[in-house]
Formats: structure tokens, C-alpha cells, sequence
């Protein structure tokens, strides 16, 4: 193949060109996705990411915990709807599908927040609204 005079080095300075650009794009896409992931890494160590409750999370927030799936998330619901809140968070292991691994790897991204003494504190505060309200209507 016979290049006219002069195209052949215009063709290999174009091909360096789009080959340094190659180069270029990826050099920058991978530091955009390590900054992401140093990022992620500091506001896991920092406290920012937020505990999931086990006690009042749905299918949907559980299945965004690692290994835990559709299948999974929704076993966790079902086991609290008939059992009730789980009163630790190693309660989990009781749900057929959660094993100790599974447990381990997302111990440090849950919680289970006592419901049972939030739903008696809204009751108390409810009794006790309707007591002065009706010492206040008695003039008492």
C-alpha cells in the first residue's frame, strides 16, 4: 500500500492522537470510580451511613444490605410479621435463609430498635393526654 507524500505520517499523528485520548479516557474513569469507592469507604468508617432497622425496614431497604436478596428480604418481613419485632439483631439467624456468614457480613449495617417500648411510650403519652385533659376539663 502506497501512502501520497506526506499522509502516511498524517495518519500515524491522527492514530496517536485517538490512542492517547483512548488512554486518557480510561486514566480518568478509573480514578472517578477509586474516588468513589475511597469515598464510600470514609463514610462507612466516619458513621455517615445509615443503620437499617430490621424492625421497621421493608423488602425494599433490606435487599440494599450485602447477600441479601428479594427472596431473603422478604423472608425477614414474613418471619417479623409472625414472630414480631426481633428483640437483637442476632434474632436474624431464626429466619431461614440467614445464616451465621450471612449474619457477620451485615452485623455492622443493622439495628433493631426496641418497638415494643416505642409503641408503649406513644400509648403512655396518649393516657396521659387524655388524664390532664380531662383534669383540666373537671377543673381538678
Amino acid at each position: 500500500m502506497r501512502y501520497k507524500s506526506g499522509s502516511y505520517r498524517k495518519y500515524k499523528q491522527q492514530s496517536r492522537r485517538t490512542r492517547n485520548a483512548v488512554i486518557l479516557a480510561i486514566a480518568l474513569t478509573a480514578l472517578a470510580i477509586a474516588a468513589v469507592v475511597v469515598a464510600n469507604s470514609f463514610a462507612a468508617e466516619d458513621g455517615e451511613a445509615e443503620l437499617i432497622d430490621i424492625n421497621t425496614a421493608d423488602a425494599m431497604e433490606l435487599t440494599t444490605l450485602p447477600g441479601i436478596g428479594p427472596s431473603k428480604a422478604n423472608a425477614i418481613v414474613e418471619y417479623r410479621k409472625a414472630h414480631g419485632p426481633f428483640k437483637s439483631i442476632e434474632d436474624l439467624i431464626k429466619v431461614k435463609g440467614i445464616g451465621a456468614k450471612t449474619l457477620n457480613n451485615i452485623k455492622q449495617l443493622i439495628t433493631a430498635s426496641d418497638v415494643v417500648k416505642k409503641k408503649m411510650s406513644v400509648v403512655r403519652q396518649h393516657n396521659l393526654a387524655i388524664t390532664t385533659w380531662a383534669k383540666i376539663k373537671t377543673g381538678r
